[in-house]
């Protein structure tokens, strides 16, 4: 690669020059969308909240602007290729549309770059944009304005390192070999907590266990479940029964609750303050700096999405920030629930942390109920929307009412068979998320150096190997 300098261009330049045939956000002013024009038929309707930090493009949460209303926009539409990058509220994160089976629009708080890709590629673009300098200029231009955004004209004074193209092909097939690899590890959690969840609902929410020792012992089935009985008696030998030592923990009949219904005997209502310690966080003062740093982990809601396991924060605390507040300090294997805003995100922390006050945190008593816990809240996302909602335009579940929301809680014994079955799978995920953290950190580290000419494509080539 040499260490000659690469030519830098301004992406105003870029455009001028063809090199970006086209460069827009969405429809502004009276042309924009309203809420009632969404439904769930047309056309899905991207914002700067559906690109997450690792380059995924969330199309299936988009809102569906009718086809009628559509019709009548005449840009903002992105095709495959595009490179997106947010750029209001949520500054920074940036895609590659990939194939599209059909219509997508884009709304303001995203701009296309639509490329001549035998000049510039959108894998080195995308790659560049999330490199530390182009986020240092993105960070630039916002702290010259009380709004957090970087508008269309000041991103055409921004600059961009336009390596020849050769070059850009290595160094997108480099960090794309880790991106791949990210990618590869998210999916496999995507698997490994559906198979988590899939066990928690035929415990927890369909008794099947219990149906089947119901059954075996010639008990009465509730109305409420006698269909899903007979389907699985219909199942005869087929039926996955569970093994002597886990069906042991399981009662074989129902009782009923006033409030819940028909429960499986023993079981019992609790409050969430019966399981654990229920701690709200707390934001230190952002005057005293020295309250920040990188000692513990500080969860924002953002920090929340897409995750089980809580391994990387964009924000730290200090050992002194820390101790400040040292009574909002969460251990290792909490359960923190988003319940202002945003309500109903959960995670577990892998470590000691603390939180900001839009999260309600469970320190559980016994670590048996730490699993039951993630997927029961998971479970209860429209309930704690109902409960946060109180006729007030903003969300809000305090912590009062968060920690006497009542849960259907298991026996011990059959909450620790839960725990036993499942830690695997969990342990599985906070160790692709642990390596994809770190691949991550790599791939941010390594471009600035292949841009320089610090190091070169066989080099780099070297240090992926041994990382994967």
């Amino acid at each position: 690669m040499g260490n000659k300098p690469w030519d830098i261009s301004s992406i105003s330049d870029l455009i001028e020059d063809g090199v970006i045939t086209a460069h827009k956000d969405g429809n502004h002013g009276s042309n924009y969308p309203r809420v009632h024009e969404f439904g769930e038929k047309g056309v899905p309707f991207l914002t700067a909240k559906l690109l997450d930090e690792g380059g995924r493009i969330e199309l299936q949460s988009a809102k569906r602007l009718n086809f009628e209303k559509a019709k009548k926009i005449t840009f903002g539409y992105i095709e495959e290729g595009d490179v997106l990058l947010s750029h209001n509220a949520t500054v920074g994160r940036v895609a590659v549309v990939p194939e599209l089976t059909e219509k997508v629009l884009i709304g303001t708080s995203l701009t296309h770059y639509r490329l001549d890709s035998t000049r510039l590629l959108p894998g080195y673009l995308a790659a560049y944009f999330r490199g530390r300098d182009f986020q240092n200029q993105l960070a630039a231009v916002m702290s010259l304005s009380t709004r957090n955004q970087v508008p269309i004209t000041l991103q055409r004074k921004l600059n961009v390192v336009v390596p020849p193209i050769s070059e850009q092909k290595s160094i997108a097939h480099i960090l794309g070999t880790l991106d791949d690899k990210i990618e590869l590890n998210r999916r496999m959690n995507e698997t490994l907590e559906g198979m988590a969840q899939a066990l928690f609902k035929r415990w927890f929410v369909d008794f099947d266990p219990v149906l089947d020792k119901a059954m075996d012992a010639g008990n009465p089935i509730p109305e409420p479940f006698q269909k899903r009985a007979a389907a699985r008696k219909q199942l005869g030998n087929k039926r996955k029964l569970l093994p002597a030592h886990i069906a042991k923990h399981f009662p074989d009949s129902f009782v009923f609750d006033e409030e819940m219904g028909w429960i499986p005997e023993e079981w019992e209502k609790k409050q969430v303050k019966d399981f654990g310690s229920i701690i709200c966080g707390k934001t230190p003062s952002k005057s005293i700096k020295n309250y920040y740093g990188d000692a513990i982990p500080f969860i924002k809601i953002p920090d929340m999405h897409n995750s089980v396991w809580i391994t990387n924060t964009s924000d730290g605390l200090s050992l002194v920030g820390a101790r400040s507040q040292a009574k909002k300090q969460i251990p290792e294997n909490s359960i923190c629930v988003s319940c202002i805003a945003t309500i109903g995100k959960v995670v577990i922390t892998s470590e000691d942390s603390h939180t900001n006050q839009q999260i309600n945190s469970v320190v559980p008593h016994r670590k048996a109920f730490k699993y039951f816990l993630y997927f029961a809240f998971l479970n209860m996302n429209k309930f704690l929307h109902d409960m946060a909602s109180g006729g007030s335009a903003t969300l809000n579940l305090n912590t009062g009412n968060f920690s006497k929301i009542e849960i259907l809680s298991p026996s011990y014994s059959v909450a620790n068979a839960y725990y036993n079955s499942v830690d695997p799978l969990f342990q599985k995920m906070l160790a692709n998320d642990v390596e994809s953290k770190s691949l991550t950190n790599l791939r941010d580290a390594l471009l600035p150096k292949l841009l320089s000419g610090e190091l070169r494509v066989p080099d780099v080539e070297k240090l992926i190997e041994k990382a994967l």
